[in-house]
C-alpha cells in the first residue's frame, strides 16, 4: 500500500527514477494482469485499482 501512495508524489514532482522503481515494485507484487490496454492489479481489489489509477495519473502539471 505504501508503494502505491509513493507513486503520486514521485510522478508529480518529476522524480522519474524513483517513480520507475516504485512502479516496478507495484507491478511485481500487485500481480498485474493486462488485457489489451487495461492493467488491473489482483492483490488490490477494486479500491486498490482505483487508488493506483489516481496515483498513476497525477502528473507534474498538477504541481504548478
Amino acid at each position: 500500500m505504501r508503494t502505491g501512495f509513493a507513486l503520486a508524489p514521485a510522478r508529480a514532482f518529476g522524480h522519474r527514477d524513483t517513480f520507475t522503481r516504485l512502479f516496478r515494485t507495484a507491478d511485481l507484487f500487485g500481480l498485474s494482469m493486462r488485457s489489451g490496454t487495461r492493467v488491473r492489479f489482483a492483490t488490490g481489489g477494486v479500491i486498490g485499482n482505483a487508488l493506483l489509477l489516481a496515483f498513476l495519473t497525477s502528473g507534474p502539471e498538477l504541481t504548478r
